[in-house]
Formats: structure tokens, sequence, C-alpha cells
């Protein structure tokens, strides 16, 4: 596929300058563009790299300084390159209809436009609106729903009950609706208390590679629209997450908690169980956090405090190192005072 730059021009509701026939082929890097390539710029390190570059045409910030070559003009180089990309971008799960070795239940519901690849298996009561495409070996539970346009890439689990909206991606090896880490002491034993409830996840919602998100216990375990989960996370029973979050990998967020909206949550950021957390809030990675968090802000540490109070506390522990070999030398200095007399 190839476009012309005065196609993208208008894709992207942009200005350009220089030849706007120029065919566009795809998208890439400063260091490995080639002709027919679109590169992006957003500073001036690298417009000069752009100048060197053999990309055909480069895209460009509004007040930028140009760089010899076809250009498209926009406030924010980074969202338009993103955009381009995805018109190149090769589509993983393209096919055609259900596959012969899908196994569908009787009353399964499909839409138009279903691609449904090999060895998967759709239980009773399952409904798959329009457009949807499945990877490969991808198992959808019992009355489970998918939104149109969704896309499921190989191997994914969606057991019973989920349901999953509009412009949802979810990525191989993820887990929607597993049974949550529920017990009751009884003695020495441990009773499972029954996961009862579902999954919902909201419109355009992203879902990393094998990230397991639990069902609810009684009530369901909910992901806000837009928001975005990274790779091996893990979100427990009865968690409400709200729109346009971002979880970044290796996280786990403990059951019952209620994340807002906006919410960012670095890498290993570990949050326990009936944790309140407010609207925009970003919490450092490999961070702890014990007790509600409702002001907007930035919090780091174990536990997650204020960013300024935790670099604070920081500096506090290296200056009682600084005071322990200060310490360490007046001994030592005693000591010696302490022979001759």
């Amino acid at each position: 596929m190839t476009r012309t730059l005065s196609d993208l021009a208008q894709f992207l509701e942009a200005d350009f300058e220089g030849d706007g026939e120029q065919i566009i082929s795809g998208v890439a890097g400063l260091e490995n563009g080639e002709p027919g390539h679109l590169v992006f710029v957003e500073n001036e390190k690298a417009r000069l790299l752009a100048e060197k570059s053999r990309a055909s045409a480069v895209i460009l910030p509004l007040e930028a300084p140009g760089v010899g070559k076809p250009a498209l003009r926009v406030k924010n180089p980074r969202l338009a390159f993103a955009r381009v990309a995805g018109l190149f971008a090769p589509d993983h799960l393209e096919g055609e209809g259900v596959h012969p070795t899908a196994i569908l239940a009787d009353d399964v519901q499909i839409g138009s436009g279903v691609v449904i690849h090999p060895q998967v298996v759709v239980e009773k009561g399952a409904i798959i609106e329009d457009n949807v495409k499945i990877g490969a070996q991808v198992f959808i539970g019992k009355n489970c729903k998918i939104g149109e346009n969704t896309r499921i890439y190989p191997g994914a689990r969606i057991l019973a009950d989920t349901i999953i909206g509009r412009r949802v991606l979810i990525q191989s090896g993820a887990v929607l609706g597993s049974e949550g880490f529920g017990f009751v002491q009884e003695e020495e034993a441990h009773l499972r208390m029954p996961q009862l409830g579902r999954v919902i996840i909201e419109d355009d919602v992203e879902i990393g590679a094998n990230t397991v998100i639990d069902r609810g216990a009684l009530g369901p375990t909910k992901i806000g629209q837009g928001s975005k989960i990274d790779s091996k996370v893990i979100i427990s029973h009865n968690v409400s997450l709200g729109k346009h979050c971002l979880v970044v990998s290796q996280s786990g967020i403990a059951g019952s908690s209620k994340i807002g909206d906006r919410v960012k949550l670095g890498g290993q950021v570990g949050i326990t169980d009936h944790v309140e957390i407010g609207d925009d809030i970003m919490i450092g990675a490999k961070s702890g956090v014990s007790k509600d968090l409702l002001e907007p802000g930035i919090y780091f540490g174990i536990p997650a405090v204020p960013a300024r109070k935790a670099f604070r506390l920081q500096g506090g522990i290296r200056s009682i190192e600084q005071l322990r070999d200060r310490l360490k030398k007046l001994e030592a200095r005693i000591k010696i005072l302490e022979k001759k007399e």
C-alpha cells in the first residue's frame, strides 16, 4: 500500500510543503529511513538527523525550520506519526469468515465481517458483533459478548460471562474472567469463596500479553473506556479501573481497589486491597500503595507518598550514611587522642 504526501496531509488535517505527489510506502526511524519512507521530528537534534536521512519526507513541528525534504506540518509530530504508522501496519489477523476447524456452539450469534481463525472455541450464548477478528486457539466462554471491531490475538482466554466493548485489543495469552484469589479461613484450612461476578471491558481498551483480569466475587471487575494495560499485569476481583488509565508491566492491583480516571501506574507498582486512588494521579515505578491516595499529583516510594516528600526521605537516608562515616572518623580520632593521654 502506498499513499501520496497530499493524501496523508488530508488524513492528518495537516499542511504540507514540497511535492504533494511524493509517494510514501511506509514509516521508519531517522536512523533507518529509506526512499519512500516518512519519518518524524520533534526536536532540533532529530531535525539535524532528518536532514541526513534517506527518507523521502518528514513530519515537522509547525514552526521548525525545514530539512530540505517534502514535509507535513503538525502541532504534535509524534501523535501524527503514530496515526500514519497505523495506516501502514500489517494486519496479522486478516482472513475471511470462520475457519472450518473452529468450534462454535449452535446458538452463537455472529455479526457481519467477522474473522475467526483456526481452532477457536466459542461456547453457548456468546455474541460476536460486526468486524471482530479472533486469532487462532482463542477460547471464548459461555455468554460472553465481544463488541464490534474488537481484535483478539492468538491464545487469549475469554472466560464465561465476560463483556467486551467496541474496538478493544486483547494480546496473546491474556486471561479475562479467571477466578480471583478469594478464600475464607476454616480452622487450619482455606475454603474457596465462589467468584460469581464477571469482567466488563469498556470501549477502546487495550490489554497486553499474559495479563490477567479476574472476575468479580459478586459484582463486576470493570476496566474503563480508553484504558491501556501493559503485558504481565494482574488485576484482581472487583477492581474498578477508571477511564483512560495507563498500567505498566508487572503491576498488580489487589481486590476491590478503586482506581480513578487518567491514573498512570509505573512498572511493578503494587496496590493493596480496598484502596481508593483518585483521578489524575501518577505512581512511580516499584512503588507500593497501602492506603488511599486522593489528591492529584505524583507519588513514589514504599509506602507511596508525594514525590517531593519521597525524594526528601531518600536524601535523608543518604545523609545518614554520610553521618555514619563522619562518626567512624570521629571515633578513630578519639581513640588516637585517648592513647596519647
